[in-house]
């Protein structure tokens, strides 16, 4: 069983790191990202959060037409934080 290491994290770091390994990072790449830089940081295993967001984000990059973009965004309340990929894929 994975025992998760909780951290505080701030979601603007994730994504640039997600974006680095995905190299989605550089000028013309298809993902873009919306995150409020008034978003808290959330708790969360940083690991486990980077690899649920690389499968995420590769999928919705993989099943998707090449020209259309793929949105990483994030929308939060006082009690909870909603991580958002939307893609222009079939599924």
């Amino acid at each position: 069983a994975v025992e998760p290491r909780l951290e505080s994290l701030d979601l603007t770091d994730v994504a640039a790191s997600v974006l680095r390994d995905l190299r989605q990072d550089r000028d013309g790449g298809r993902v873009e990202v919306r995150i409020d830089p008034d978003c808290p940081l959330v708790t969360s295993d940083p690991v486990l959060l980077r690899h649920v967001l690389i499968n995420l984000i590769d999928n919705a990059l993989k099943y998707s037409p090449e020209a259309s973009k793929v949105e990483l965004t994030v929308d939060f309340t006082i009690d909870e934080v909603n991580i958002n990929i939307l893609d222009r894929g079939p599924g």
